[in-house]
């Protein structure tokens, strides 16, 4: 059974959703950039949800610091797995804020591959977030 958390706002949650379902859509379209950004920022939104402390930070990196640090406490997000070629949550929250500073200040970076690793983990991490709060 997936520990519960009595975390934040349900709406950041909701909020991620829904651009993870615009990231879904964007991969679809071969749009990998917005699919990348969109993924990036669902789990962002989720984290939000999930540790409200995560609000008063003024830095992304330091939101998905936040995020390690009481993952390793808790341990409630271990079954949403790794980013591609990453060898554990932090490293892949990590890649993927790299990801999305490619895919909106760069041309070219974001493959179809890159996308989809993003798509796929982002999914895994807004679904064990949801299990975690329900």
């Amino acid at each position: 059974m997936a520990e519960r958390w009595a975390s934040g706002d349900p709406r950041w949650l909701a909020k991620g959703s829904v651009f993870l379902s615009t990231a879904g859509q964007a991969y679809r379209d071969d749009d990998f950039d917005s699919c990348v950004s969109r993924s990036y920022y669902a789990v962002f939104y989720a984290i939000n949800a999930l540790i409200p402390e995560a609000l008063a930070y003024s830095s992304h990196v330091a939101v998905f610091n936040l995020c390690s640090s009481w993952n390793r406490t808790h341990t409630a997000l271990d079954a949403v797995g790794v980013l591609r070629g990453q060898r554990n949550l932090h490293r892949s929250l990590k890649e993927l804020h790299e990801w999305r500073e490619d895919a909106d200040y760069r041309i070219g970076e974001i493959d179809g591959q890159k996308a989809q690793s993003a798509l796929r983990f982002a999914t895994r991490f807004v679904d064990g977030v949801r299990e975690v709060m329900s």
